[in-house]
């Protein structure tokens, strides 16, 4: 009776011990599938564009040395605001020259750009968004519109999103004073028919995804020199937007951030993180102005520092 309980005893212990290693393993190999699909995931996308080597490059003139932005008007014309002048300049590209200035407003902090069919919006850093129609004829009418945003949210990039017919503003700041927010940089609308700025942000980066995104495509190199970035700069933000523009074909939102120097791409529907790519300081002085083609070229402009302000094109590949 006694070895007849103790035989089952033992393989009631067996069976147990069976049961949780099974557990256990079934548990290490779930954990295990879930890192690698998230890792997957943040290192599947594919960019068709060589940022390191231009295919082309234009040197801009002197007056535009603190380029801010960029808008593609013709095949060889760009519409450039820079930081100082209350001014659009129309630079040719063949005659690498500034062929027309149209002056809209007094001396400010001018940081964005974006052309809606005969209207240039012109965005300072404020916050405030000069609306001028028929920016191109010898008369044109500008519209000053104001907005909850200060000078706190350093508003930096201004694009047009066509499809919910609105204008979308990155923010390199952390906000007003009542409202701050040290480690994430937002994004907000301009609805283009009711000309008022929607309270809440529609997209966002916080340092916690760039930070998360270089962990899981395992690059300690970048994320050493974040580290030392945020250190240096005693900074809580390793992604501070100078830039958007949404690609025409992929419909993913592009942003930039001259500081550190990030190109960030995003989800426009989920507003999920896709794609970072560090920028060569070589190449991208202070990249500024993005403007994205109707062929999916990305033209990218940097202030000058030492040498002249230069516009760069990266075909797609």
């Amino acid at each position: 009776m006694v070895n007849n309980f103790t035989s089952f005893e033992s393989m009631r212990r067996q069976f147990i011990y069976v049961i949780l290693s099974v557990i256990c393993l079934l548990f290490v190999s779930c954990f295990s599938n879930t890192n690698h699909q998230n890792k997957a995931s943040a290192i599947s996308y594919h960019l068709p564009y060589n940022f390191d080597q231009p295919d082309l490059s234009y040197k801009l003139p002197k007056k535009l040395k603190e380029v801010s932005a960029i808008c593609q008007v013709a095949p060889d014309e760009f519409a450039c605001v820079q930081d100082e002048k209350g001014a659009i300049f129309l630079f040719n590209t063949t005659k690498n020259e500034i062929t027309r200035t149209i002056k809209f407003g007094k001396k400010g902090d001018y940081e964005g750009l974006s052309i809606v069919n005969s209207t240039a919006y012109v965005l300072e850093n404020n916050g405030n968004i000069y609306e001028i129609e028929d920016y191109s004829k010898k008369v044109s009418t500008t519209i000053k519109h104001k907005s909850f945003l200060t000078a706190g949210f350093d508003a930096e990039g201004l694009t047009h999103d066509p499809e919910n017919n609105r204008l979308l503003i990155a923010c390199k700041g952390r906000g007003s004073k009542k409202q701050k927010i040290e480690n994430q940089r937002q994004v907000f609308a301009f609805n283009l028919d009711t000309k008022e700025l929607e309270k809440k942000s529609v997209y966002s980066i916080s340092n916690e995804d760039v930070l998360a995104y270089f962990k899981n495509t395992n690059e300690p190199a970048i994320l050493s020199e974040l580290e030392k970035f945020m250190k240096d700069h005693k900074t809580k933000m390793v992604f501070n937007p100078s830039e958007l523009f949404i690609h025409p074909q992929t419909k993913e939102l592009f942003l930039l951030s001259a500081f550190p120097k990030l190109l960030g791409i995003l989800d426009m529907k989920s507003g999920k993180l896709l794609h970072l790519q560090p920028l060569a300081p070589t190449i991208h002085t202070q990249p500024e102005g993005l403007f994205i083609d109707t062929d999916g070229d990305v033209w990218i402009s940097n202030e000058g520092k030492e040498e002249e302000a230069q516009i760069h094109l990266f075909h797609k590949k």
